[in-house]
């Protein structure tokens, strides 16, 4: 078996490897990295520690099978962590599950760390509005599996317009100079009808309008400051949709499509926001539904319009949360018109569009939004998915989103991989994955691709640099700028930086046992040193095969 050389200098830490597993021993020294840069490194070779300040060693298992390893630490100081940070960022699923391994009792390891086995978090960071609304969300996104099927269908259809078959006005051209409209929730199990007045009308600075609509019983809830909200959020050149425009793309354009709504360069489609006195019980804060772009012909239950609706309960209740899910649901009326109905790309995962959107949010939002207390920006990634995330203690996979029932841990995890992403390599993620996919199907090697273009390594070792970012509470001090939330500035936009240690008191002691490893998965074990330890050894960790441990002492 390998063993890396112990090191004997008294303010040194030194690291042991040994490994066996698979076909053998398929250990060398490489095995080990250091993967630390910059002034604050502590690294001074693979198996020593310099100075006090943080350092990450990683294993990267290349083969195709399970690597069970030992790691000894010598000369830990009383109180330092030591995080164990599991990844699986390969791009297909692992037989194996990783594990903890446990301290060695014959070197008398034993005892001179600590570390829970408790699986419960200190308190939650879930916003309740976000949970429901992201329940329905992924309720909303199975009813739209059809869809992009049904375009295909259309693609080469030349509609002849008769008696029986003519598109309504809003199909066709812009319908804002109206004062009523008859609006269904397509939503509602009944696909129940709304009568509503136009509360407002403004220019979006695109050419469009953005017109505001509500029922008899919600229009209390748009008084004139929420309506000048909406307003600025949405309108002028400096609003949402111009914004998104200049960076991702419109939400419609002229096309042939004989099943869809149209529009013309001089006649174009408004969108319209659509706020609802919806039941008290009703699950979403507000939705885009790409049906309603189409013909009634088509799809009979359509609105045909560029439409969202707004849940007026939720707007009562948080005006700066839905000033920001109309960032949100915009963006994906812009990522249904640009991929597939203006470039007939390939459906895209689901967690991979929620994420677009959860992007969206992060870099909009603080420029248009401010918070609840109106004493600085709404940063929606930052102050709520982040720490929610952390909070869940990982141990599920981000692409097998579809198979579950409550959605919002999963979208804390998109928000906050978005996040680190857009801080670590600018909009470039955001930007390409709305162009630079047009052509792949698969939504891991979408983002792998967008990655290296942007001059990272790719969506493996971001991923797995992310996990141990965001478990292992890197701060100030992490040995390299990959593993921060830096503040990033990039076509105008701040993306504020994070400290993640001052989110301490969110993350659980270690993740919930896993039953998978799947594509998209970090789990993370803590412990931490009650003495001062001359040597200390962990047996019999496992890493599944394609898969990495990180380890961050600091």
């Amino acid at each position: 078996m390998f063993k890396l050389v112990k090191l004997q200098i008294s303010i040194f830490i030194s690291v042991f490897l040994v490994a066996c597993g698979g076909g053998g021993d398929n250990t060398n020294p490489s095995d080990i990295r250091v993967t630390c840069q910059g002034s604050a490194c502590a690294a001074g070779a693979v198996s020593s520690y310099i100075n006090k300040s943080a350092q990450v060693w990683t294993y990267q298992n290349t083969s195709n099978e399970p690597v069970t390893i030992d790691l000894n630490f010598s000369n830990l100081a009383a109180g330092q962590e030591l995080s164990y940070v599991f990844g699986n960022g390969y791009s297909s699923a692992v037989n194996a599950l990783p594990a903890a391994g446990q301290a060695l009792a014959q070197d008398g390891s034993l005892g001179k760390t600590i570390s829970s086995t408790s699986t419960q978090p200190e308190l939650s960071a879930q916003d309740p509005l976000s949970e429901s609304q992201d329940i329905w969300r992924l309720q909303g996104g199975k009813k739209e599996a059809d869809l992009w099927t049904r375009l295909q269908s259309g693609k080469a259809t030349s509609l002849v317009v008769g008696p029986s078959t003519a598109p309504s006005a809003a199909g066709t051209a812009s319908a804002s100079s109206a004062l009523e409209r008859v609006w269904t929730d397509t939503e509602s199990d009944d696909a129940k009808d709304y009568t509503t007045t136009r509360r407002s009308a403004c220019l979006a600075g695109t050419g469009r309008k953005v017109v505001t609509w509500a029922d008899e019983d919600s229009a209390d809830k748009l008084d004139k400051k929420t309506i000048a909200a909406f307003e600025k959020t949405m309108c002028g050149s400096a609003g949402a949709v111009s914004r998104m425009s200049r960076l991702i793309g419109d939400v419609w354009s002229p096309i042939s499509n004989g099943l869809l709504i149209k529009e013309t360069s001089a006649a174009m489609l408004d969108i319209n926001i659509v706020v609802l006195s919806v039941d008290d019980k009703t699950a979403w804060g507000g939705y885009f539904y790409a049906g309603n772009s189409y013909l009634k012909l088509s799809l009979p239950s359509s609105n045909e319009a560029l439409v969202f609706f707004v849940n007026a309960n939720t707007l009562s209740k948080n005006l700066p949360y839905t000033l920001s899910l109309l960032i949100h649901e915009l963006t994906h009326m812009v990522y249904w018109h640009e991929r597939s109905v203006l470039n007939n790309a390939p459906k895209h995962d689901t967690w991979l569009n929620e994420m677009v959107a959860e992007m969206s949010e992060d870099i909009l939002s603080p420029a248009l939004v401010r918070n609840l207390e109106g004493d600085g920006p709404y940063q929606p990634s930052l102050s709520n998915r982040l720490p929610a995330y952390l909070n869940t203690g990982g141990g599920f996979s981000l692409l097998e989103w579809a198979e579950i029932e409550k959605a919002s841990p999963y979208y804390s995890m998109a928000s906050s991989f978005g996040a680190y992403l857009s801080r670590q390599y600018g909009l470039g993620i955001y930007k390409g994955i709305m162009k630079d996919c047009f052509k792949i199907t698969d939504g891991w090697t979408c983002l792998d691709t967008v990655i290296k273009k942007n001059g990272g390594q790719g969506v493996y070792e971001a991923f797995n640099q992310f996990g141990l970012t965001v478990f292992g509470l890197s701060n100030a001090s992490a040995p390299s700028s990959r593993f921060s939330f830096p503040t990033k500035v990039d076509e105008g936009y701040t993306l504020a930086g994070l400290d993640l240690s001052a989110l301490k008191k969110y993350r659980p002691p270690r993740s919930a046992q896993v039953k998978t490893w799947a594509t998209g998965t970090h789990t993370y074990f803590f412990e931490t040193s009650v003495v001062d330890i001359f040597t200390f050894t962990r047996r019999g960790i496992t890493i599944p095969a394609q898969s990495q441990l990180s380890v961050m002492i600091r």
